[in-house]
């Protein structure tokens, strides 16, 4: 398991990490990227790895962890879904 290597960024919750990993490697992309865009498996898998490593634990395409950012944190805290919490404006 990845975290058993690095933690996870320290603003990443464990169900963001989740929501994260499924964005960046659930079938819909597989598919849109090998069929539809023409990569091949092996070009897929060499961008989404370092692109992985980078947004789960900040560790750099060089392999080093990414230093901490400076200035404020961002907020990567689930927002209400409609009909959830607060309303949703509509126009």
């Amino acid at each position: 398991m990845l975290t058993e290597k690095h933690a996870l960024r320290p603003e990443l919750t464990s169900t963001r990490a989740r929501d994260v990993l499924l964005a960046l490697t659930g079938p819909q992309l597989f598919v849109q990227f090998t069929r539809d865009l023409g990569w091949s498996s092996e070009e897929l898998a060499a961008w989404i790895t370092p692109a992985v490593l980078e947004q789960m634990v900040g560790v750099s395409p060089g392999g080093a962890l990414r230093p901490a950012r400076a200035g404020p944190a961002v907020d990567l805290k689930p927002r209400p879904r409609a009909g959830q919490g607060e309303p949703v404006a509509t126009t």
